[in-house]
């Protein structure tokens, strides 16, 4: 009889089912089994599946070992919609043809596309064309809840669809190689096309919330314009800049201005640059874009809110709380006009992984030092050579590992920090707080995947195959040897995942378990 959960408490390993509880002697530890260890491997996983591979075939189990999709497929890509609250799963089959399947395991699209995406409920449908002698995929849109294609399978070029808006926009070239656009409801019903529009600024690109940039192609000069075709800026800029907060940057006679979304001009037309910055982290260093004015050769720095900022040679980040500035070849920070680091710093790491930590360090040879962190506020919160090297541990953790020594060579990846230099270790985990968690061993050659939320840090040693995980109390969870490798699930967009939920391998297998256990004291910043 299959067992559904494994759990391993005080020393017993207990397996759980139908109608007894079967248990037998194993290393204390806490943790429970989700998935059997039976998978070569295991991918996206959703709130209660997940994606598996076996021998070279990918299907979708549920976490009670339900097959929702067969394995047969050489590919699976799960989609979230948000909006109904369910999961598509977009198959590839052995003759590379795409169709989609329900999150219950009922077939939606049989596999006779050439290419599928999906957005919320709006699948973008393709199929390979011969066109003009070219082979080119046309697309169009099937509503996977409605179970109708909305938009016909015509357009060559782009094909989006604005949950927000509730628009859909579809662009090809049409017959005279002009490029056009299309947008319709999520009906299907026609909204606008530039193909009908004979004079005036016509839509060149969709920017999001039903606004389009447009040109003037007699005057070539650029506006903004509605869904309606509504001028909301005047289509007389030489440039026009969209930006990740919904304004508009727009240069004319070689000068800068910002427009609001709604088209008020929130900065007048006066600056010689702008520079435009992304935005880091889930809710963290917003680096925001500037406008610089010419001072001679000095240049002055403003935020969108035309404050000035700093005269600096450049700006390197600029976070609305902190910005961090370059004079002479070296970098220092500024903070709501005070200067908070000095100008000694050569590099700077504003990770686009977490965003909640700034890293400040020095290079000499090959050696780094010097390393300072700043948090998202500006406040210094692991001061100059407390640690030898410090390292954003992982992608969605707010924990930094602080190594010892000053000599290590090293590289930052997504599954952690890889050390050239064995000879050091690390010695303890800061936290978004500054707060400093030691770690009793200090451990050599490891990689760290701390989780500050539910309490634990796995410890995972580069050359061999397991790992140990200890609560932030300094208890041990699981000991070393119970478990080859623990890894996070490979998250879903938009989707929050399971807590204590990793993705395990043992004897070259692979399954989901749950750590169990917290630490009895409550952790920083909760």
């Amino acid at each position: 009889m299959q067992f559904k959960f494994k759990k391993i408490v005080s020393g017993l390993v207990c397996a759980v089912l139908s109608l007894s509880v079967t248990c037998v002697q194993a290393q204390t530890s806490s943790y429970t089994q989700i998935v059997n260890f039976s998978y070569d491997r295991i991918r996206e996983v959703s709130t209660n599946a997940f994606v598996g591979e076996i021998h070279g075939k990918y299907g979708v189990t549920s976490f009670d070992t339900k097959i929702i999709i067969p394995y047969n497929f050489v590919e699976i890509h799960v989609s979230y919609d948000k909006k109904n609250n369910t999961y598509w799963y977009v198959v590839r089959d052995d003759n590379n043809k795409v169709g989609v399947y329900s999150s219950e395991g009922n077939v939606v699209l049989p596999c006779k596309y050439d290419g599928i995406t999906v957005t919320g409920s709006m699948a973008r449908v393709g199929l390979y064309e011969n066109k003009a002698g070219k082979t080119v995929m046309l697309a169009g849109v099937y509503d996977l809840n409605k179970k109708a294609l909305i938009v016909p399978i015509q357009y060559d070029s782009e094909i989006q669809y604005d949950e927000d808006a509730n628009i859909i926009i579809a662009s090809h070239m049409d017959a005279h190689d002009d490029f056009q656009i299309s947008a319709f409801k999520e009906d299907g019903t026609l909204l606008m096309d530039t193909a009908a529009i004979k004079a005036g600024a016509i839509p060149v690109r969709y920017v999001g919330k039903g606004l389009f940039i447009a040109q003037d192609k007699k005057k070539n000069t650029y506006g903004v314009l509605d869904i309606k075709l509504k001028p909301i800026i005047p289509p007389v800029y030489t440039e026009i800049v969209s930006l990740a907060n919904g304004s508009f940057a727009v240069r004319k006679n070689n000068l800068w201005g910002l427009y609001a979304s709604n088209g008020t001009l929130k900065l007048p037309i006066e600056f010689n640059s702008f520079e435009a910055h992304g935005t880091y982290g889930k809710a963290g260093i917003q680096n925001k874009n500037v406008f610089v004015k010419l001072h001679g050769t000095d240049k002055a720095f403003y935020d969108e809110k035309g404050v000035f900022i700093a005269y600096a040679d450049d700006l390197i980040l600029h976070s609305g709380n902190i910005s961090l500035l370059l004079k002479n070849g070296k970098i220092g920070g500024v903070s709501n006009g005070a200067k908070v680091l000095p100008y000694e710093y050569e590099y700077v790491v504003s990770s686009d992984l977490s965003g909640n930590f700034i890293i400040l360090y020095n290079v000499k040879g090959k050696s780094y030092k010097d390393f300072t962190v700043l948090n998202n506020k500006g406040e210094v919160i692991i001061p100059k050579a407390q640690c030898g090297f410090v390292s954003l541990l992982y992608s969605d953790l707010d924990v930094l590992g602080c190594y010892k020594g000053g000599n290590i060579e090293a590289r930052t990846t997504v599954s952690g920090i890889q050390l050239t230099d064995y000879s050091d270790s690390i010695v303890a985990l800061y936290t978004l707080q500054g707060q400093k968690i030691n770690i009793p061993n200090p451990l050599k050659r490891t990689v760290v995947y701390p989780s500050v939320e539910n309490g634990y840090t796995i410890l995972s040693p580069l050359k061999e195959k397991t790992v140990t995980v200890i609560a932030l109390d300094g208890k041990t969870l699981i000991p070393r040897g119970t478990i080859d490798s623990l890894r996070p699930l490979e998250k879903i967009s938009e989707v929050n995942q399971p807590p204590g939920y990793f993705i395990a391998e043992k004897n070259g297998k692979e399954g989901i378990v749950r750590i169990d256990k917290l630490p009895s004291k409550p952790l920083p910043g909760q």
